[in-house]
């Protein structure tokens, strides 16, 4: 709205210098990556908050009769998923060195391949961060092989839709 759906310009030199270092070789994304998940692992497992979020997401009714503000905790997942979203806006702005309004256009299909991958049910109620750290870890290097391989974008989106649809049928095979 502000820009008119074009690219900003004109960030200041040591803001996109911070997000282009790296300390003892660790590039500051993965540093700022890894933090945020730190954060949210915390938030998960040794906060009540985090107990309800996982109850709220493998049952909403059962959540709401145990006693869980089911809409108290939505609107938290949502304010958490949205700063998620905003802190991903700045890393992605520092290293374009632009805001660009469709930068970040299908990376949601790698988003929710890393969750599936990494353990998270499709259906709620189970998952850990840092497995979907390491399911990150796994879709990213797929995605650089099918990159090295010079496999055009579709077909890049072909197979994280087949590990998608691997993984969901997996998990109701496990979970049965």
């Amino acid at each position: 709205m502000i820009s008119d759906a074009n690219s900003v310009y004109g960030f200041s030199f040591d803001f996109v210098n911070f997000f282009a270092a790296s300390v003892i070789g660790i590039p500051v994304p993965v540093i700022f990556s890894l933090i945020v998940a730190l954060i949210l692992w915390f938030l998960t497992t040794r906060m009540r908050l985090g107990r309800n979020i996982y109850a709220l997401g493998g049952n909403k009714n059962s959540a709401f009769y145990s006693g869980i503000d089911v809409k108290f905790h939505i609107l938290v997942v949502f304010i958490i998923s949205g700063v998620c979203a905003g802190l991903a806006g700045v890393v992605s702005t520092a290293r374009l060195g632009a805001a660009e309004p469709l930068a970040g256009m299908g990376f949601e299909t790698y988003a929710i391949a890393s969750a599936i991958i990494g353990g998270t049910s499709f259906f709620g109620g189970k998952g850990r961060i840092f497995s979907v750290v390491i399911g990150g870890l796994i879709i990213g290097t797929i995605n650089n092989g099918l990159n090295i391989l010079q496999v055009q974008t579709y077909y890049q989106l072909v197979v994280m839709g087949g590990l998608i649809i691997a993984a969901v049928a997996l998990d109701r095979l496990i979970s049965k």
